[in-house]
């Protein structure tokens, strides 16, 4: 309770009177679930340069790289959940995302939705720990690189 009264002092101190979700994800350091769609879409189609410039705009803008993965085993898990059980009340993305959600459970099958579920938190919690010790020798670029190669190619649909 006390973490969510300080992200919401945060976001008083940044935004006055009027917060919008924009300064709530500044401050917390998310994305929206716009820009995590486009990145499951890049991943999905092994697009790594818009992977990679997607998320090159992500740390330009502040936003924290094991925050993203988070985000991202988040989002999987609500288009798992809009692939078994169709009805949006269980969904728990803003209407602006469920067109765009919806023709992705078109394409993804169940499986892999599971996989990358489990993967992207098997990435997040080796980001954890590498990203405090790795991250100011080593690029983060290229740390994450080869996690997200390794698994697109354990995804393979």
């Amino acid at each position: 309770m006390r973490d969510a009264i300080s992200a919401l002092d945060q976001c008083i101190a940044f935004a006055g009177e009027r917060i919008e979700l924009s300064h709530v994800e500044l401050v917390l350091g998310t994305v929206s679930e716009e820009s995590t769609a486009l990145l499951l879409d890049a991943v999905v189609a092994q697009d790594y340069s818009k992977m990679f410039s997607l998320l090159h705009d992500f740390v330009q803008q502040g936003k924290d790289i094991k925050r993203i993965m988070r985000d991202c085993v988040q989002y999987c898990r609500q288009l798992l959940l809009l692939k078994v059980a169709p009805r949006e009340q269980l969904v728990e993305l803003p209407q602006n995302c469920m067109a765009h959600a919806q023709e992705q459970v078109k394409t993804l099958p169940v499986e892999f939705l599971g996989r990358m579920i489990n993967r992207l938190a098997e990435a997040e919690k080796d980001l954890r720990y590498c990203c405090r010790i790795i991250q100011p020798v080593v690029p983060w670029q290229k740390q994450l690189s080869n996690r997200l190669k390794k698994m697109v190619w354990k995804l393979k649909l």
